[in-house]
């Protein structure tokens, strides 16, 4: 990813005043590199990033953006349920959970303070104690491996927005987004 724009600065102490509720963004793909036009264009064709984590939170809140969803799936993120197939949440919090379980009992003590460790021990408490998931880790697999997964549970792209998107960026196409505040 290039260096941050210098007006991204003068933007974020905008951002800081009380009355701020949120910006319109402006993108024109025809000044992104081919290789970063083809990540993004695979991500959208697929609903899954591997890329890096930069380039996977750009898609994914671009298309959040859109109203769509693209799964961010580098390694220590979690999935939102809601991505899933319904017909296959079931089966994906029990692999998570029975995965999760295998991990834990192999792990080395002395490594229990690493993000990683904490992140999917957390997660197995409150499943066990019974709380609503709305999100899960994925397995520690290669990028292509853990694509290759969740692909296989996703929800298909009904209303094609992600593929819209995608045309629009094809064609060089400006992408206007509109981002409110928290």
């Amino acid at each position: 990813m290039t260096a941050r724009n210098p007006v991204a600065y003068d933007i974020a102490e905008i951002t800081r005043d009380q009355g701020f509720t949120g910006a319109t963004v402006h993108i024109h793909p025809a000044n992104w590199t081919s290789r970063r036009r083809n990540i993004i264009l695979r991500a959208l064709r697929d609903g899954v990033s591997t890329a890096g984590d930069k380039t996977s939170d750009f898609i994914e809140q671009l298309t959040r953006a859109y109203g769509s969803t693209v799964v961010n799936a580098t390694l220590n993120k979690m999935i939102p349920l809601d991505a899933i197939r319904d017909d296959k949440q079931e089966a994906m919090l029990a692999y998570t959970a029975a995965w999760i379980k295998i991990k834990l009992s192999k792990e080395d003590e002395s490594l229990h303070w690493r993000y990683p460790f904490y992140m999917i021990f957390r997660w197995i408490k409150r499943m066990e104690a019974g709380e609503t998931m709305t999100e899960f880790p994925l397995p520690e697999l290669a990028p292509q491996e853990r694509a290759s997964f969740i692909k296989e549970y996703l929800k298909d792209d009904e209303d094609s927005i992600r593929t819209q998107l995608a045309d629009k960026i094809e064609a060089g196409e400006e992408l206007t987004i509109f981002i409110k505040a928290a």
